[in-house]
Parts: structure tokens; sequence; C-alpha cells
């Protein structure tokens, strides 16, 4: 869900918690979770949300750079931008997903030159 759109989860009348939002979308057949989610612990509870639902739970570890993120927020107008130190904290809880926390497919992004990307998918390590 897009930045702008999510619920403050500090105000509970802005609307309903992000965790009902991804249930009511999977309930129709879709979803996608926008979010940093740094570590295994925080994305557990939506790896079960999906897999309670059905859901194809696929990741995406974006591959960037201190530096390289600071630039692009210093970009980022409104709510899109966060302050600087949230970007450090995010790096340091940061723990690249694994197949163990229930993963069907996982993919690294790499941003290469300006605004282009490149995706691969990260093989499974065996049992």
């Amino acid at each position: 869900m897009p930045r702008e759109q999510r619920p403050d989860a500090q105000c509970p009348e802005s609307g309903p918690a992000p965790e009902e939002l991804i249930a009511e979308a999977l309930t129709h057949g879709q979803s996608v979770v926008d979010n940093v989610n740094a570590s295994a612990a925080e994305r557990a509870h939506l790896v079960a949300l999906g897999r309670a639902h059905g859901g194809r739970i696929i990741g995406y570890h974006f591959n960037s750079r201190i530096r390289e993120c600071l630039k692009r927020n210093a970009t980022r107008t409104g709510r899109q931008r966060v302050p600087d130190v949230a970007v450090y904290v995010a790096a340091k809880r940061l723990e690249v997903p694994t197949y163990a926390e229930g993963f069907d497919h996982l993919y690294r992004v790499r941003l290469v030159g300006q605004s282009d990307y490149e995706i691969a998918a990260l093989a499974a390590l065996p049992p």
C-alpha cells in the first residue's frame, strides 16, 4: 500500500489497521505490501496472514547502500520523505529475507544507474 494511503498507526481514528486492510484485500484475491519490514519478526505476521488466505508469498529484497537511500529520500517530499535517521534505523534492523520464513519466491533488486533496476531470483538453499 503506498505510504500516502496508509493509515497512521499512531492515530486509530484514521481508519482500519494495516493488517485489516491487507486481510480485506486478500479476501478479494489481491494484496501488495509496500513497506520496509526489515526483520523476519516484522514479516512473520504478514507471511502468516497471506498463508491464511491462500496467497502466494513473494518477497523483494532491495539491495541498497545507505548513501543511495539517503540520496533518493532527499528527492522526496511530504509524507513520502522520511527523516534520515529512519533510513539508518531500518538499515541496522535489516535482515535479508530467506525461504525459511515461508516465502514462495524471493528476488533481489538492485538499482542500476539513476532509475533502472536489476531483478534476480534468489536461489533456495537446500534444507
